[in-house]
């Protein structure tokens, strides 16, 4: 099943290869402009003490991933869904309904490794982060993590909302969590008290802590890890719960 999902995402790309590449290649693009650049102005000392090129780079990598997973998911699981074009593609196939949204999932992220690897290439250029290959290789698994989590959003959002007006505007509130209320560009300390505790216990926010401290402070936590995997399952099996519920309406 995955390998079917994987040629069919296959498919869609090579039919969209420019403009998957051109948003590969101009998102960075923007959000150093509009992002990196301002704040780097605006920082003047950074609260842990280094390069603000190093310390946003995780950040930026995984918003432009989530932007590209957007349409990925929003495809198949709202577009698809409310026009009663999901389900019947689903009774053909002898496979469950939580199955395929398992495999669903392992496919989304299987792509997003691969826009991944490009997006931290392209800001490797861009912004010249001067990391070495050890740095990359601690950053990845943390990011995988968030995008999976963030995958898990998407999904339920996807399953739960029927009006395209009302999903939108979740899209963007998404997007601007991602941005501005999840560790990736602002620190949880510029915030006031309460909502930086509030942001910061989050999984997001936890992941992304536990990101910069194993790559600028050297400490894995393996309990916080632990804890954002143990999430990521248990929200795709009621994600699961949630899929065959709807398409059984």
């Amino acid at each position: 099943m995955i390998s079917t999902l994987l040629i069919r995402r296959y498919w869609i790309i090579k039919n969209r290869f420019f403009t998957t590449l051109g948003l590969l290649l101009i998102l960075p693009v923007f959000l150093n402009i509009v992002i990196n650049l301002p704040f780097k102005r605006l920082v003047v000392n950074p609260l842990w003490n280094i390069p603000h090129e190093q310390w946003i780079y995780p950040g930026l990598t995984i918003i432009v991933v989530v932007m590209m997973m957007i349409p990925s998911v929003s495809r198949d699981l709202f577009d698809l869904r409310i026009h009663k074009k999901l389900l019947p593609a689903l009774a053909l196939t002898s496979i469950s309904k939580s199955v395929y949204l398992y495999n669903f999932l392992i496919t989304i992220l299987i792509e997003t490794i691969v826009y991944t690897i490009l997006v931290m290439i392209v800001y490797s250029i861009l912004i010249a982060p001067g990391f070495v290959v050890l740095d990359y290789l601690i950053m990845f698994p943390f990011i995988l993590l968030f995008i999976a989590l963030g995958a898990n959003i998407l999904i339920t959002l996807s399953l739960i909302v029927d009006k395209t007006t009302l999903y939108n505007l979740l899209m963007l509130t998404f997007f601007l969590f991602i941005v501005f209320a999840s560790g990736t560009v602002i620190e949880f300390e510029y915030f006031p008290e309460v909502i930086g505790n509030i942001l910061r216990y989050l999984p997001t926010g936890q992941i992304m802590q536990s990101l910069r401290m194993a790559l600028f402070s050297g400490v894995i936590n393996w309990l916080i890890l632990l804890g954002a995997l143990v999430t990521i399952i248990l929200w795709t099996f009621l994600n699961c719960i949630l899929f065959k519920k709807r398409l059984t309406k």
